[in-house]
């Protein structure tokens, strides 16, 4: 092959090369066509790698070697999956020394058709990809027959949501509390627990801890890998919470993300599955296109290990102005989490569960808010232009500042109002309520703190960061007729534990006792939740401290 006709199928290469990978990105993220920046970034991307193409087929062999090694890094990036320090070594040899046999003539024309076939196939994935994210299975098999004598029982988890107490203490603006208080707590028969804690700031461990009515939180989990690239799904391995709930005669329903799976094991009668977050989402988000690009490019940069120095490097930029926005250092900040977006349209389908809910039949629902990213307001809509604000700032020492802390309560806050929106739809929505055991609560706290919570001794963490990290709202409904019990100080079990046993006294969970103040650090150390000492944001000292 002459260098005439070498070059010919070069010209083809820098296109294949851009365009395959970004592809692979989007059909492994289950993209769809229908949203309007997938579309356009791959209009975009074909564009560039034209006019790319265009330029480089008549340059010297030096310049085709350096600009495909650039090219081919995402490439190889995406089918290269081991240890990030390997993954990144491996990536950049190969990115190196494959154009070197590209420009050998056994390789030119097949590696040509091995990308463009990768590409026509992902993009024909692609477009039959639907943009729905919310999936709903039927019955399964074993679900048993509900006891109609027992009253319905309507469970739900949030993620991230401190309790009403502790949010009032960090708003600044004393009428955004109000707002909060009057959006449900004025005009609804809730109950509020007081200083209820996690047991951990990890969902996972946090809820399985729970549904097993448990201390322990590693005995209940498994993990494995939902494809070969990414995500890594939890289940839930024993659920004793649903067990004894259906010896006791009840039908169980469940909503949840993918993230943390109760189905599996839980055996409802239906359960209705949600992406925790995907490309998909940003359609729903109402941002203007070209920030959706933006956040669909750091998406896509981020999903390759081999560009987090990069970004890693702005990131660390960002130490002590956290309203950048107009930057390569904002941009790198930009870790958009849909969850909030998606858990409130997974509501939608809960609502419609609960409209038809009867007696002896039990719903139980994990919705991902108002977890981080900030960008939804009291009334659940979308923040045009938001700030993707993540719970603290992405720097090298992982705190925030006061004003900074103060900003991300002050957005948190809104998300929180959605949240409670949403279980005031949730009361009107069932049809005989008076007759219902209604359990809200959150999984750990809102995480918003000025150091991390690693431990009771660590240098530096105060008794507001703890409360930052594990306290939690909690909040419960009983059913006329039955004197619940006061909720004050104990950690999310022992809450529930106490729930359960004024609703349903003589019956099975009398035996069980989960009563201490542990709580396990993000180490995996074990101590006890330290005592309040007046107001939380009085307490400045580091809890080491006598």
């Amino acid at each position: 092959m002459n260098t005439q006709n070498r070059n010919n199928h070069m010209r083809y290469m820098p296109l294949l090369c851009l365009v395959c990978p970004y592809l692979y990105f989007l059909n492994e993220e289950s993209a769809s066509l229908y949203i309007p920046s997938v579309l356009a970034s791959i209009c975009i991307l074909v564009v560039s790698g034209a006019l790319i193409s265009a330029m480089i087929h008549r340059a010297p062999q030096v310049l085709q070697i350096v600009v495909i090694s650039l090219l081919l890094v995402p490439l190889s990036d995406q089918l290269i999956s081991v240890s990030f320090v390997r993954e990144t070594l491996l990536v950049w040899l190969f990115g190196v020394l494959l154009p070197l046999l590209v420009l050998k003539r056994f390789i030119v024309f097949p590696l040509a058709v091995f990308l463009l076939v990768s590409s026509l196939v992902s993009i024909v994935s692609i477009a039959l990809n639907s943009s729905e994210m919310i999936s709903t299975s039927s019955r399964i098999a074993g679900s048993v027959q509900a006891n109609d004598d027992l009253p319905a029982v309507v469970h739900v988890v949030f993620d991230e949501m401190t309790s009403v107490e502790h949010l009032a203490s960090n708003l600044v603006n004393r009428e955004q509390l109000e707002l909060i208080t009057s959006l449900i707590l004025d005009k609804s028969e809730l109950v509020l627990g007081h200083n209820v804690f996690s047991r951990s700031t990890n969902t996972v461990h946090s809820l399985s801890s729970l549904v097993n009515i448990d201390a322990e939180l590693e005995p209940y989990i498994r993990q494995f890998e939902a494809n070969t690239l990414r995500h890594k799904i939890n289940t839930v391995s024993e659920l004793k919470y649903f067990d004894l709930m259906s010896n006791l005669g009840y039908q169980l329903s469940v909503v949840e993300s993918e993230f943390l799976d109760f189905c599996a094991q839980g055996h409802p009668k239906t359960c209705t599955k949600y992406q925790s977050s995907g490309v998909n989402a940003l359609g729903r988000a109402q941002m203007k296109l070209p920030v959706e690009l933006m956040v669909l490019l750091r998406k896509y940069l981020k999903s390759m290990k081999s560009s987090t120095y990069v970004l890693n490097w702005f990131s660390r930029q960002q130490l002590s102005d956290p309203m950048q926005d107009n930057s390569l250092v904002s941009f790198s900040n930009w870790d958009i989490y849909e969850s909030p977006l998606i858990a409130y349209q997974a509501n939608q389908y809960l609502l419609d569960t609960l409209k038809t809910l009867k007696p002896g039949e039990m719903v139980f629902a994990h919705l991902l808010i108002p977890h981080f990213t900030y960008f939804l307001d009291s009334q659940c809509v979308p923040k045009e232009n938001a700030f993707f604000r993540n719970y603290v700032l992405s720097n090298s020492k992982n705190e925030n500042t006061p004003e900074s802390r103060t900003l991300r309560y002050a957005e948190y806050s809104e998300q929180y109002q959605c949240a409670l929106m949403m279980i005031d739809e949730i009361l009107r929505t069932v049809p005989n309520r008076d007759q219902t055991l209604f359990i809200f609560h959150g999984d750990h706290g809102s995480r918003i703190a000025r150091s991390d919570a690693i431990d009771s001794s660590s240098t530096g963490v105060t008794l507001e960061d703890m409360n930052d990290f594990y306290n939690t709202f909690f909040a419960v409904k009983y059913p006329i007729g039955v004197d619940g019990t006061t909720i004050r100080d104990l950690p999310l079990e022992q809450a529930l534990l106490n729930v359960l046993k004024s609703v349903y006294s003589g019956q099975s969970f009398d035996d069980l006792q989960t009563d201490d103040r542990m709580i396990y650090s993000q180490t995996g150390k074990l101590f006890p939740f330290p005592e309040e000492k007046g107001e939380a944001q009085e307490s400045k000292e580091p809890l080491n401290k006598s």
